[in-house]
């Protein structure tokens, strides 16, 4: 991805229970490289999407340049070349607990953007 373009992610999402239900899938992206402090990770999306048993959808999320960039330390907005990972699924990566649904997975995946440091303007 080049600094300053909009990315597309996409996930398929299937019941593989025996009930039809509700997922949220929510998007969590996390830079790797950030040149100032940022968030361990952040919500950047999410959908609500109903299955029935068996039920596959493709659930896509658009990440804007505002969404891949963060204050700098001169305090403007930039997208800036570097490494992000991005995890997909019905909580966020790394949750356990009581809160843990067992049918709930997270995929997670990298991208790296390429090019100079692009500042966003309001």
């Amino acid at each position: 991805v080049r600094a300053g373009d909009s990315l597309v992610v996409s996930v398929d999402v299937e019941n593989i229970g025996a009930l039809a239900g509700e997922e949220v899938v929510q998007l969590y992206l996390t830079d790797l490289e950030a040149s100032a402090p940022v968030p361990i990770r952040s919500l950047q999306g999410f959908d609500r999407v109903f299955l029935r048993p068996g039920e596959r959808q493709t659930v896509s999320f658009t990440l804007t340049p505002r969404q891949l960039s963060l204050i700098d330390r001169d305090f403007r907005r930039a997208v800036e070349p570097g490494a992000f990972e991005v995890s997909i699924g019905g909580k966020q990566p790394g949750l356990t607990g009581i809160a843990d649904a067992r049918t709930t997975d997270v995929v997670s995946g990298s991208l790296e953007i390429i090019g100079t440091k692009k500042y966003i303007e309001n």
